[in-house]
């Protein structure tokens, strides 16, 4: 049965089990990602937007998850700043918008 990733979150608040199970798998994926990024490219900062940057629960876990990581491996010693979007699920349409007045305003 598939279910938006809205219903998932709201399923693993609600304690359902399989849910937060794939929530933590999410928010482990995020921040495994976003650490390497940090260490390879070393950005000032991490934005995410999209719908998911809606949920204020996405950046305290990913932030969790950075820490097991920083924890785990002896040399992680970077913390990557992460923040959602200003514009959060409108961020790619305001970008598209911008794109297509810079290449055809």
């Amino acid at each position: 049965m598939e279910k938006s990733g809205k219903e998932v979150f709201d399923l693993a608040k609600a304690g359902d089990e399989t849910a937060k199970a794939e929530v933590n798998k999410m928010y482990w994926a995020l921040a495994k990602g976003i650490y390497n990024l940090q260490y390879s490219f070393d950005p000032e900062k991490i934005v995410i937007g999209g719908a998911v940057s809606n949920n204020p629960d996405l950046i305290p876990n990913i932030e969790k998850n950075i820490e097991k990581i920083r924890k785990q491996v002896k040399i992680a010693s970077l913390k990557p700043d992460v923040v959602s979007c200003k514009y959060t699920d409108q961020a790619n349409l305001r970008g598209a918008v911008v794109d297509f007045e810079q290449t055809y305003g």
